[in-house]
């Protein structure tokens, strides 16, 4: 059965090879739109570091988790386009570009359970730009002469050159930790906003769980405060000093960059947005059903209907 199943491949890369150029690069053409869409139907959220003195200064952190598991499904989707030859490669990478990517043991747990993989990690993964989420978080551990920990990610993004700069025009979508974001510095905002082609940076300052819904809940239909009972860190930067966040925050809005909140409860990082007014910072809340609170307990009749 082998033997019969592999004089079939090669009768079949025979007549294969026997086609007009024209022909092929019309059927990878359609192999590369089928791996796409199944991709983009599939988006996945990328861990990025980096590190100025790299080759590959912007990079994805491959921890063998989640993450290496859709390497793995994406090669094999792209494989065969990506290797017949350039134009056929060039085909894949308009479309799924690739993205440097390094193995990175992230605790000890990990590196016990995967001491000895069973594949090798890939040298790049193809990330759709479109759709995929990237995680700016840096991961490596550097320290100042002052023995404060740097951001090596802020200093590869401020400081890259070559493919690096074509790498970050891949990061459209990105995430940040909303604690790290409230507590930047003015030069790691600066980082993320000379990602050329970023268009939102979300954040997660939500508690985790819902607040009470109160006895007159906000409206959806227009700006708001930031409501105190859904984003408490938020509330409390903003009431210390108003003009704080705004002035942080700036390069981001000068650039087009949204700067949305997600809620915990919802596993949704579009649920609101963040915006500078004349009066200051507001909440533009982006979903017209509001989830923000707790249900409302059921009304007597509705409680006897049940029974």
């Amino acid at each position: 059965m082998a033997a019969q199943t592999q004089q079939q491949d090669v009768a079949i890369s025979s007549l294969f090879r026997e086609l007009p150029m024209e022909i092929k690069l019309d059927i990878f053409g359609k192999l590369v739109d089928k791996a796409y869409a199944e991709i983009a139907a599939n988006p996945e959220t990328w861990i990025v570091d980096g590190c100025e003195d790299a080759i590959d200064q912007i990079y994805i952190i491959d921890d063998y988790s989640q993450s290496h598991a859709t390497h793995l499904r994406r090669f094999q989707l792209i494989r065969l386009a990506s290797q017949i030859n350039s134009t056929t490669r060039a085909l894949v990478n308009r479309r799924l570009p690739r993205f440097p990517s390094y193995h990175h043991f992230t605790n000890l747990l990990s590196f016990r359970n995967n001491a000895a993989p069973k594949a090798a990690p890939l040298r790049y993964t193809w990330v759709c730009p479109e759709r995929d989420r990237f995680h700016l978080e840096p991961f490596t551990r550097r320290y100042n002469d002052d023995g404060d920990n740097e951001n090596t990610l802020e200093k590869a993004l401020l400081n890259a050159t070559g493919k690096s700069l074509e790498d970050m025009e891949r990061i459209r979508w990105a995430r940040y930790s909303g604690g790290l974001l409230v507590d930047a510095r003015k030069t790691e905002i600066q980082a993320i906003a000379s990602l050329p082609r970023l268009k939102s940076v979300a954040l997660w300052p939500s508690p985790l769980a819902r607040p009470e819904r109160p006895a007159q809940p906000h409206s959806h239909g227009e700006l708001q405060p930031v409501d105190p009972d859904i984003y408490p860190q938020l509330a409390e930067q903003v009431s210390e000093d108003p003009e704080r966040l705004l002035s942080l925050w700036k390069p981001l809005w000068d650039a087009g960059v949204r700067i949305t909140c997600g809620h915990h409860w919802a596993d949704d990082e579009e649920s609101v947005e963040i915006v500078r007014t004349d009066e200051g910072l507001r909440l533009r809340f982006l979903l017209e059903e509001c989830k923000c609170y707790q249900p409302p307990p059921p009304s007597d009749d509705e409680g006897s209907e049940k029974q």
